[in-house]
């Protein structure tokens, strides 16, 4: 296991549990990471005003109020990668959590190696999310940054996860994705139970772009392999 070769990275660990921080302050430290800790949703959501993390792990259960709820205040500002943690396996609780807006889920007890492989992905994707702003395609332009879509000048409502498969579908321009790759980039470790609403959210990405007479991308069909977003 390397230690990061750039900056320090800041984490933010949100959890009640005063051996688990340890525990995970230890790791993480030894990784070359600068760790923050909060032992409650609300200081979580002080220092995470305060310290502008690069990344947060977050307790699903809380003393105060519960990790979905912090995860839903998050989002009202912040991109950050949130990876939830949680000692029970009710894919119900993860279905809600990583619906407000949770980016993966680890179950306690969980290994430190997987654990940081995770951190290293989510890390990863995000810093390189972060060099692309927007992206332009014919008549269709997606701002990163703010999470929107503009089609000939005209404002797109998404939703969340609306917008992450075609922020997904934007950055592998004209690659074949299979089934199994966006499942597993939209929902992570919920990927199989969420199988089914792939199609209906494809399904309303194109209603939506569906503007007369405009030049945009369209997101192509493989039967049983996948989809791809193509000019063709």
């Amino acid at each position: 296991m390397n230690p990061p070769t750039q900056r320090p990275q800041h984490i933010l660990i949100i959890d009640d549990e005063e051996k688990l921080l340890h525990v995970l302050g230890l790791i993480l430290r030894e990784q070359g990471y600068q760790i923050h800790e909060a032992n409650s949703g609300r200081t979580g959501l002080q220092e995470a005003v305060r310290v502008k993390p690069d990344l947060i792990i977050l307790d699903l259960v809380m003393p105060d109020i519960s990790g979905a709820e912090v995860v839903t205040s998050l989002r009202q500002w912040s991109d950050t990668p949130i990876l939830m943690l949680s000692s029970s396996e009710s894919p119900a609780e993860k279905v809600k959590t990583l619906d407000a807006g949770a980016d993966d889920f680890i179950t306690k007890p969980f290994d430190p190696d997987e654990l940081l492989a995770r951190i290293r992905a989510m890390l990863r994707r995000n810093s390189k999310n972060r060099d692309e702003v927007q992206s332009t395609m014919g008549d269709l332009q997606l701002d990163y940054a703010q999470r929107t879509l503009t089609i000939k000048n005209k404002d797109i409502p998404l939703s969340r996860t609306e917008f992450a498969l075609l922020e997904l579908f934007s950055k592998n321009f004209g690659k074949l994705l299979s089934h199994e790759r966006i499942l597993q980039e939209i929902w992570g470790a919920e990927a199989d139970s969420r199988r089914e609403y792939l199609r209906v959210y494809v399904s309303s990405l194109r209603r939506k772009m569906t503007i007369p007479e405009a030049n945009i991308p369209k997101i192509e069909t493989r039967p049983s392999i996948g989809y791809r977003l193509t000019m063709d």
